[in-house]
């Protein structure tokens, strides 16, 4: 059994109808715009379908990228969902690509689908990066976000409620990163979270033009509104964590075999094709059908064989001294506080280190008995290695501390002293597009 027959994968299953595959096939030509769509999602007696008018702009940007799927394996997910983004910025992302779509087998979280058909297990998200050169506007020709955003589509799946394929949950964000700026990814999805001025119905045209951030409803109070909370912020730790992996310098990051399969058999076909005289006539249009039934989707495995002590029950068995079992959170090392105390440490040491060789210098030019200029030669030669040894202690530091940023994962404390694996993983070896 491949990927492709295991897992559902929401840019496979969509868009479901002809007219909604012309409409996503026409803004990736750019034969249209996405406010010259919106009128088509207006639906008599319902409104505005903001979901599904979401999901075509995610779809089509998908696709325009390549369409690049990730699967976050359901053991890499736990210890992705027990690392804090507490100390992680935007600054520290690096999308692999501007528009992919994270897929979460047998994800633990759920979002909620509204009275009808309740909570909905996680699926999968759509991540997109739009950055500040790219001119956006919303339906009533207003700025958005003049810094650039981060967009999230997250898919909830049918569940024992649904009346069929499209029954679905799903919610979507807005990180602004003007907004965001000295904030971290927790903390500002908390805050959007909990912010009512954030909530959009689905039948608000408008909703851009409100405060930006989270383009759905979902519970806030009592038990109800602390499962959402949870649900949400699981599912959104697992995809910025693996995004996060995804740059570190030894990811595993592996393509499906059957991509690999299908990617090998276009490549036969279609040089097959170019050596035809005549292409049209039967071998060429049997190649021309089995070309059109390969799959299109790159899918690449994330992390597939990480393990992560304590994940999977607590059967362990060993001697000791048994203590109580907890979690102890994964996280992303240095700390940012760390690595911006050590350079600015190693700056305040070359900006004194420069200004004493400045103020050499210039007493240096205003020496005129050979014997004082002979007596400050060595002082000035002194100050100047000094100077040159803190500019490349500060460009070292620098670069080592923003370069290796590393994933130390989660593990139970308490299973009779067992430790965690330890892999490391190194953030930054490469830079990507995004």
């Amino acid at each position: 059994m491949t990927v492709f027959d295991q897992i559902r994968m929401l840019p496979r299953e969509v868009p479901r109808d002809p007219l909604h595959e012309q409409i996503v096939h026409a803004l990736m030509s750019e034969e249209t715009t996405a406010a010259g769509i919106a009128p088509l999602f207006e639906i008599p007696g319902v409104g505005f379908h903001r979901a599904l008018y979401t999901l075509t702009l995610f779809l089509a940007e998908y696709r325009k990228c390549g369409r690049q799927t990730f699967v976050v394996t359901p053991e890499m997910q736990e210890a992705l969902s027990r690392t804090s983004l507490e100390d992680v910025h935007f600054d520290d992302l690096r999308l692999p690509y501007r528009c992919t779509y994270i897929s979460l087998p047998d994800c633990s979280a759920e979002i909620w689908g509204g009275e009808t058909t309740g909570w909905h297990k996680v699926g999968g998200a759509f991540l997109r990066y739009v950055s500040a050169d790219e001119y956006v506007v919303d339906m009533d020709g207003r700025d958005v976000c003049p810094e650039g955003m981060i967009n999230v589509y997250l898919w909830g799946m049918e569940n024992e409620r649904s009346h069929g394929p499209g029954d679905d949950a799903s919610m979507w964000f807005t990180f602004d990163l003007a907004e965001l700026k000295g904030m971290s990814l927790e903390a500002y999805l908390n805050m959007m979270l909990m912010d009512p001025q954030r909530d959009a119905s689905l039948d608000e045209v408008t909703a851009l033009g409100r405060k930006l951030g989270l383009f759905t409803q979902f519970p806030k109070d009592g038990k109800m509104g602390s499962r959402a909370m949870e649900g949400v912020m699981h599912a959104m730790r697992v995809v910025f964590n693996a995004v996060l992996y995804m740059d570190c310098q030894d990811a595993e990051v592996t393509l499906d075999a059957a991509v690999v399969e299908a990617q090998e058999r276009r490549g036969e076909i279609q040089a097959a094709l170019k050596r035809m005289k005549n292409p049209n006539k039967s071998r060429g249009r049997k190649l021309r059908k089995q070309l059109s039934n390969l799959p299109l989707d790159v899918v690449s495995w994330v992390g597939r064989s990480v393990r992560i002590n304590g994940i999977g029950g607590d059967t362990e068995k060993g001697t000791g001294t048994p203590q109580r079992k907890h979690w102890v959170r994964g996280h992303w090392w240095p700390r940012r506080d760390t690595i911006a105390a050590r350079i600015a440490a190693a700056r305040t040491a070359h900006t004194s280190t420069q200004e004493q060789y400045d103020k050499a210098t210039k007493h240096m030019a205003s020496l005129k008995a050979s014997g004082d200029i002979a007596d400050a030669l060595p002082v000035l030669a002194g100050l100047r290695r000094a100077a040159t040894h803190a500019a490349t202690d500060l460009r070292k530091i620098t670069e080592e501390l923003n370069a290796k940023r590393r994933w130390v994962k989660p593990y139970k404390k308490g299973s009779r002293g067992s430790l965690p694996n330890s892999h490391t993983y190194v953030l930054g070896a490469e830079e990507s597009d995004a």
